[in-house]
């Protein structure tokens, strides 16, 4: 059977075309947003309990930076952020400090750590070491005003509450003390950055004919151009 060059450059375009509609990977999605630019207690083991409704990859770990101006605190004392399980079985972790410091995003500062996928559950996101001038935010403080907004990916996450420890609480400590009142996303203090978990797209049987005849096509184009070589 002869194969054109039109037919062998016609299955090429579609191989193209089946590459590029691939879909692109979209920007991490941010936990927490604050428009607080200063912090105003000093806290270790504050934070914000979430369910995961559909599972998800965790890219970064971040915290609040009062001031954005970096932090005072060395690596002896440095803030951390823990990411753990609802019973406080630690799923990663990252230490924030002078040298150290991280990326700032907004109000926050980052850290990218090995993709972690969360599969469909309960878990904790807490702060650890605030000290001033270091120090994370309360809205409750300020009477409710300048209260974190959770950023929930469309669905992929709910706000459960947000939980404290007692004040000096070593990092890794699981904060068991829940703020009463309203459903308030309370502290500005740690954050994440994620993204739905990425799914393996199994191509259908038409989609892989035409894919097997794109590459047969310019193979056999390649053969007869050897033999007239």
């Amino acid at each position: 059977m002869k194969i054109s060059k039109f037919s062998a450059s016609f299955a090429a375009m579609g191989l193209l075309g089946l590459l590029a509609a691939a879909p692109a990977s979209a920007a991490p999605i941010t936990l927490q947003t604050s428009t607080v630019t200063n912090g105003n207690q000093d806290w270790s083991g504050v934070g914000v309990h979430f369910t995961v409704n559909q599972s998800i990859k965790v890219t970064s770990l971040g915290i609040y930076d009062s001031g954005q101006d970096g932090f005072l605190v060395n690596v002896d004392h440095a803030l951390s952020t823990v990411l753990m399980t609802s019973t406080g079985v630690s799923k990663a972790s990252e230490k924030f400090y002078n040298v150290s410091a991280g990326t700032l995003d907004g109000l926050y500062r980052f850290k990218s750590i090995a993709p972690l996928t969360l599969t469909p559950g309960e878990y904790i996101l807490v702060g650890y070491g605030w000290a001033s001038p270091d120090s994370e935010y309360n809205c409750n403080n300020g009477g409710l005003v300048g209260c974190s907004t959770f950023n929930d990916g469309g669905g992929l996450l709910t706000y459960i509450n947000s939980p404290y420890g007692n004040s000096n609480d070593p990092s890794g400590t699981l904060p068991t003390n829940v703020w009463p009142g309203p459903a308030t996303n309370f502290f500005s203090a740690a954050n994440m950055q994620y993204e739905a978990a990425a799914r393996t797209a199994v191509p259908e049987p038409l989609t892989l004919s035409v894919f097997g005849a794109g590459l047969a096509g310019v193979a056999a184009v390649r053969r007869r151009r050897a033999k007239k070589a």
